[in-house]
């Protein structure tokens, strides 16, 4: 019997209509599932980096706490932008030598420059192609005061919003920041304008 099924199937293989078929619907196939995929690894990225700016801000509020000391952060500095690193944050404990004023949300480059071990820098990241950020406070930055609050020249509420890189409109996420460093992260629908603060 294998020796009629060989005779049989063996010497024939496939023919150019079964290729053409098979070709036809990795194609069809293909043209389905990798926008699909794509898409979800944007909304995954921009979620994961939605999730890193909120746990970076509680982060912060807890030093503050815990040394005593106000606590800034840069959103978007010219420093940390550098080198093709995208949109960004820097941690600082803020010594307020930039105008002598507590919490004057300035990191100098007298600063920058202490040496290892005396920087001022506590924590810092970069979104690079994962996500495009923009914030509504003064000067991309704010303080968080020894007790927790924020501080961000006057401003009791503001918020950072987060939207997928190269696309023109699609998911975003808008956090939220109460005086008291409360953080709500909203899921919205990026328009072409900012995020909306209400989902």
């Amino acid at each position: 019997m294998t020796d009629s099924l060989s005779k049989r199937y063996g010497s024939q293989g496939f023919t150019l209509t079964e290729m053409i078929m098979v070709v036809a619907l990795v194609a069809i196939v293909s043209a389905i599932a990798i926008p699909a995929w794509q898409s979800m690894k944007r909304n995954s990225d921009l979620k994961s980096a939605a999730y890193e700016i909120m746990a970076a801000i509680q982060w912060a509020k807890s030093e503050a706490a815990k040394r005593n000391v106000c606590i800034g952060i840069n959103f978007n500095s010219d420093v940390c932008r550098s080198a093709g690193q995208g949109d960004c944050y820097e941690i600082f404990r803020d010594d307020a030598t930039g105008g002598g004023i507590a919490c004057d949300r300035q990191l100098t480059a007298s600063e920058r420059a202490l040496p290892s071990g005396q920087t001022k820098i506590l924590r810092s990241g970069n979104f690079g192609a994962r996500a495009w950020m923009t914030t509504n406070y003064g000067q991309n930055a704010i303080d968080i005061t020894a007790r927790g609050l924020v501080r961000a020249a006057g401003l009791p509420n503001g918020s950072i919003s987060l939207r997928a890189v190269q696309r023109s409109n699609g998911n975003c996420y808008n956090l939220t920041i109460s005086p008291t460093a409360g953080l709500r992260l909203n899921p919205s629908r990026w328009n072409g304008a900012s995020c909306p603060v209400n989902p």
